[in-house]
């Protein structure tokens, strides 16, 4: 049997998906990638970083950005009666094997990937808004708000994903990062006490974490333990990771996401001309790629680790660009320019630890593959040109 949906609540309105792993404009000209700068043991967790949290107002203004990251609105206003016994609520005596906090584009994904391998698990998918729902319930998935979820539902998971960005979500709180960072955190510890009794050694939580919290901007190769930065946008990232390892959980740390007509070349496209480099390297996973690597974590993940994604062939600002025109949706489109001479060269992701560890390949070995294949294969002989043979050795790529 599929796995159960029912009819949704009336939520608040849908508001735009944010994309994930975005970059700040760079510029420079690269270095051939050689050995790391920053040697770490792969797979290792970060070590754990103090969080200045001011001792006034921090119980208001946290509780006001986790509100707002969960897109419950004010905090004064409960659930409606018909939430708790309405469209989303799971039936009585029944397990979850999966809930996925946070389906926008990945969340969905990862539902959707393991509704399919699984069709008679009972798989949640919760949201901020219902705007999905009916995507959802057609790939055998329970939509459910985030204002829908009791007390009840504690312990009823079997396995949880973490997918809720954090781009944006405390915006307009008057949150300070580090009360920004509180509140994301104390989602994921929430999002833990869905998990029923199981194995201790396994990973049943997975939080999706972000490549952008590694330090190395030198062009340097980096891996599952090395050094990450130590500034507020990160800090809230690495909050989070450690609120899901505490529980017991594992994350995975994704390079650059992307869909045909979705991520860093979506905005590059966009435009005549830049100020950053066309030089500085990114890393790239396909949104379905990186789905594919959040279930091989639920599956063979263990508990307290860190785990990388990224297809291992990592492109300039220029490359991904040229790449993109060998799809249909750009493919009559120019290249922008590049004006700027000098800035940070980026990093090499190596996730060969990580492929080898969770027995995980992308499907799309790199942007220009994937690319490539809209046209219905139409680029496959342009793609080593456009990839720029960027492709890490021993990745897999």
């Amino acid at each position: 049997p599929a796995c159960p949906s029912q009819r949704p609540a009336q939520g608040p309105p849908p508001r735009q998906q944010r994309g994930r792993g975005r970059r700040r404009p760079a510029r420079g000209k690269p270095r051939s990638p050689g050995a790391s700068t920053h040697p770490s043991p792969l797979l290792a967790p970060t070590a754990p970083m103090p969080v200045a949290v001011p001792l006034r107002g921090v119980a208001l203004t946290a509780a006001l950005a986790m509100a707002s990251i969960v897109g419950v609105g004010a905090l004064a206003s409960p659930p409606p009666p018909a939430a708790a016994a309405g469209a989303g609520a799971v039936p009585d005596g029944k397990n979850v094997q999966l809930w996925v906090v946070g389906c926008g584009t990945l969340g969905s994904l990862v539902a959707e990937q393991w509704c399919a391998a699984h069709p008679d698990h009972v798989v949640v998918a919760e949201t901020s808004t219902d705007s999905r729902h009916a995507q959802l319930a057609a790939f055998g998935a329970t939509p459910r708000l985030r204002s829908e979820r009791q007390a009840s539902d504690a312990g009823r998971a079997e396995r949880v994903v973490f997918a809720v960005p954090p781009s944006g979500g405390a915006r307009g709180t008057g949150a300070s990062p580090e009360e920004q960072a509180v509140a994301y955190a104390r989602e994921v510890e929430l999002a833990a006490e869905l998990l029923g009794e199981g194995p201790g050694d396994r990973a049943r939580l997975v939080f999706t974490s972000s490549s952008g919290v590694y330090a190395e901007q030198g062009g340097g190769v980096v891996v599952e333990g090395s050094p990450v930065r130590a500034d507020a946008r990160a800090e809230r990232i690495l909050a989070a990771e450690r609120a899901a390892l505490a529980a017991g959980g594992a994350a995975v740390r994704l390079a650059g996401l992307y869909t045909e007509t979705r991520g860093a070349h979506g905005f590059y496209m966009s435009r005549d001309a830049h100020d950053s480099t066309p030089y500085e390297l990114i890393n790239l996973v396909s949104y379905e790629d990186a789905a594919s690597a959040v279930v091989a974590a639920l599956a063979r993940g263990e508990a307290g680790r860190v785990y990388l994604a990224a297809d291992g062939a990592p492109l300039s600002r220029l490359q991904i660009c040229e790449a993109a025109r060998l799809s249909p949706e750009y493919a009559d489109r120019a290249l922008p320019a590049f004006r700027g001479t000098e800035g940070p060269e980026g990093k090499v992701l190596d996730a060969s630890a990580t492929r080898e560890a969770l027995a995980w390949e992308p499907r799309w070995r790199s942007f220009a593959h994937y690319m490539g294949s809209r046209a219905g294969g139409a680029g496959a002989v342009e793609e080593e040109s456009a990839a720029g043979g960027g492709a890490v050795p021993g990745a897999g790529a």
